[in-house]
């Protein structure tokens, strides 16, 4: 196991660091954020760019919290990316695959249609960090069936 201490690219999170991730958080979860994240993860169950759209034109409530939580997960994305917010902040609180395994075939019709290939980049990004943060850091905790193995 990697400890923390033992990475030396990786700067501690600051009391700075944490302040935004506050405010990042006030946007993400009033009540419209916590309905479009919510519905994304459990009623979301589009597979295809074609399929979205046709159940979700544009200016339906499907299409308007797609694109919120989009647009939360490419803020969050563009400051930690950017340097502006810890990963270790960033990934020990959220855990982003699930949106974006959801989000993903959207995102690439949507880059197809508006021949716009950087569309949501940063998110994709950020969870490509996140899997290989989560190779140096394991859980904190087991589960019981875990310590017995």
């Amino acid at each position: 196991m990697v400890r923390r201490d033992e990475v030396k690219d990786m700067p501690k999170p600051t009391q700075k660091d944490a302040e935004l991730l506050l405010q990042v958080m006030a946007l993400i979860r009033d009540a419209e954020g916590r309905r479009a994240h919510r519905w994304l993860l459990e009623e979301f169950d589009v597979k295809s760019y074609r399929r979205f759209r046709q159940k979700y034109p544009r200016g339906s409530l499907g299409s308007t919290y797609f694109d919120r939580v989009m647009s939360d997960w490419e803020i969050l994305a563009t400051l930690a990316l950017n340097g502006l917010i810890s990963d270790d902040l960033v990934f020990d609180m959220f855990f982003v695959k699930p949106f974006w395994d959801k989000a993903e075939p959207i995102v690439q019709g949507l880059r197809k249609e508006w021949k716009s290939p950087r569309l949501y980049e940063n998110f994709e990004v950020l969870v490509q960090r996140a899997l290989e943060w989560d190779k140096t850091h394991p859980p904190k905790i087991t589960t019981v069936s875990e310590k017995k193995k």
